[in-house]
């Protein structure tokens, strides 16, 4: 499953955040080059909530090629949107969440 396959599939669903204190993001639509998640976030200070598809595409590319994704080696781009990237992530059917220090996924073969 890639990044578009994986998207196409939450439009319309809430997804919660990783870590303690899990916050919701809702998958608006998905568009060309990009996804709208609306945050609690993006909705009081009204800060842009698409994301390029390409940015999950290549997170997911990292994962496949490290194994694993936190933080530090998400792309610096995309690290501004790292809790609705991660929400999106956490949903891919070959991803485990990591609960050690950071929040991060695994990739499961």
């Amino acid at each position: 499953m890639d990044a578009r396959e994986l998207l196409t599939s939450l439009v319309g669903q809430t997804i919660l955040t990783l870590g303690p204190a899990p916050k919701k993001n809702y998958v608006r639509s998905i568009g060309t080059t990009s996804v709208r998640i609306d945050t609690g976030k993006s909705t009081v200070e009204g800060t842009e909530p698409e994301i390029e598809v390409a940015w999950f595409q290549a997170a997911l590319d990292v994962l496949r090629e490290q194994g694993h994704l936190d933080r530090y080696n998400l792309p610096d781009e995309v690290r501004r949107r790292s809790a609705a990237m991660f929400a999106v992530l956490a949903k891919h059917p070959q991803m485990v969440q990591e609960r050690e220090r950071v929040i991060g996924l695994r990739w499961m073969d």
